[in-house]
């Protein structure tokens, strides 16, 4: 079907991407963000802090084992924690204190009431400055309550919190939780923590506070009232800078954006009804053409019409089968009834075409058929302005019988004039005396041809077996009877067809 479209995969990828990007594997320079997003406000709902501080030599971090028991302890942790940051952190060891951004260090000995980590930092919360080693993790382990995993999670958790990205965790987990939803105290992410996953990356989708989201072209830039193209697609963004979705009228003109914010264009079902917009993503309505040059109707909300629709007045059949809603030309059968619709090319806006014909019509053939004012084919006999057709139901051909025609063993004849019955007599049924093909016939009222002996305006006449009437001398059942030839009159002179 010409609406069966094959990109909907592509749309559930796409959306798929963009709710959950891929990370490669590399650092990244988040300093433009500093200005934008404050880093002594990272806990709240509104914003997150990054700082030069945080990419150190080359967005390198280089950390320092406080003894051998921490490193025998704690470096598998720390692999796997630097490795939940998938590329946001490049964590490297050195063997001097004062060049470590960090010191890690291992506590058996505080009692805590569940597995715990302890950030200790130099003079100023969340501002480390390199080389200083003034930054110290601590994790303290409480056999009955710690696993190898927690040990990881928190070591990745707190070295977040050095990056200034608050309580992230993404290791083993595609939908973003709160490492914290592996203990006791978030059922899911927050939203500072999806936001700082796509800050994080270079990802310019941002989700804001009132769940909408933004597209950046610089840091703390965001698209606003204007359409951008990503990956092949066409977005828009409204006043609060929010990609929009569903239907939306921008400047006058309505769009329609799928749930990932897509704009669409050609043919769309949306909510059952079918549309179509153009290439710029414009709802279209009224009369529209496509590359098949076949006519559809669209009504001021867009909506395809289907089945009879009556437009300015004029009938027109938009056929309903699988929602095509292509116009009907020429002749089409609609509930065992045949209908003509103008074939002339062309939009009906612009013309007839596509328009249910009445009254006398005549096709290629220079046959006249005749509808109804419901656009029905009459067949059969019908009386037409006080004239008598015989419109051939073979098989609902309709087309009027023009000339001889025997119909139900009686002949008649029909005026074969060209052109249209409604503009002269073409196809009307004769009566009374006609000179056929240089012979006279006579038809009684109900248009029979007559034969035989036959008494017409007190004169008699005779017709031979194929109607025509004879004149001079004829021998009829062994009388001989004589017709007068004057003018052809054919009336019988003076003999009684009786007389013998």
């Amino acid at each position: 079907m010409r609406k069966a479209r094959t990109i909907l995969a592509f749309f559930v990828v796409a959306a798929l991407l963009m709710i959950f990007p891929i990370m490669s594997a590399q650092a990244y320079d988040l300093s433009g963000w500093k200005d934008v997003y404050d880093p002594h406000n990272a806990n709240t709902e509104t914003s997150f802090g990054f700082s030069n501080g945080r990419h150190m030599d080359g967005n390198v971090l280089y950390y320092y084992w406080a003894d051998q028991q921490a490193k025998d302890k704690l470096g598998s942790a720390l692999a796997e924690g630097v490795g939940m940051w998938d590329g946001m952190i490049i964590a490297n060891e050195t063997t001097d204190p004062q060049a470590a951004d960090i010191t890690i260090s291992y506590d058996d000995d505080i009692n805590a009431e569940y597995p715990a980590v302890t950030i200790r930092y130099g003079s100023i919360k969340d501002e480390i400055r390199p080389g200083q080693g003034d930054a110290e993790i601590i994790v303290h382990y409480e056999p009955a309550n710690s696993t190898d995993t927690t040990n990881m999670q928190m070591m990745g958790h707190e070295l977040g919190h050095l990056w200034d990205i608050d309580d992230l965790y993404t290791y083993g987990l595609t939908n973003l939780d709160s490492m914290y939803s592996q203990l006791y105290v978030y059922d899911e992410a927050t939203r500072q923590d999806m936001n700082a996953m796509y800050i994080a990356q270079d990802n310019p989708w941002f989700l804001d506070e009132n769940n909408k989201w933004r597209h950046y072209l610089s840091p703390g830039v965001w698209v606003q009232n204007d359409f951008l193209n990503i990956d092949g697609f066409r977005y828009y963004f409204g006043a609060d800078y929010g990609m929009v979705t569903g239907w939306q009228d921008i400047a006058n003109n309505w769009y329609y954006f799928n749930p990932s914010g897509q704009m669409q264009i050609g043919w769309q079902l949306v909510d059952g009804c079918w549309h179509y917009f153009s290439p710029e993503g414009i709802m279209l309505t009224g009369w529209q053409f496509d590359s098949d040059n076949l006519d559809y109707y669209f009504d001021p909300n867009g909506q395809l019409l289907l089945g009879w629709q009556e437009i300015n007045g004029t009938w027109y059949y938009l056929d309903p089968t699988n929602g095509s809603g292509a116009a009907a030309t020429g002749w089409k059968n609609i509930d065992n009834q045949w209908y003509y619709f103008d074939p002339s090319p062309g939009l009906p806006s612009t013309g007839s075409t596509g328009s249910m014909v009445t009254g006398w019509q005549y096709d290629s053939d220079n046959l006249d058929y005749y509808f109804d004012t419901n656009g029905q084919l009459l067949l059969g006999w019908q009386e037409i302005n006080g004239a008598w057709y015989y419109l051939d139901p073979t098989n609902g051909s309709g087309a009027a019988a023009t000339g001889w025609k025997n119909i139900d063993n009686q002949w008649y004849y029909f005026d074969p004039s060209p052109g249209l019955p409604s503009t002269g007599s073409s196809g009307s049924m004769v009566t009374s005396w006609q000179n056929i093909d240089g012979n006279w016939y006579y038809f009684n009222p109900d248009g029979q041809m007559l034969t035989n002996w036959q008494e017409i305006s007190n004169n008699w006449y005779y017709f031979d077996s194929d109607g025509q009437m004879l004149l001079d001398w004829q021998c009829i059942d062994g009388q001989w009877y004589y017709f007068d030839t004057v003018n052809e009159s054919g009336a019988l002179m003076n003999v009684s067809p009786t007389n013998t």
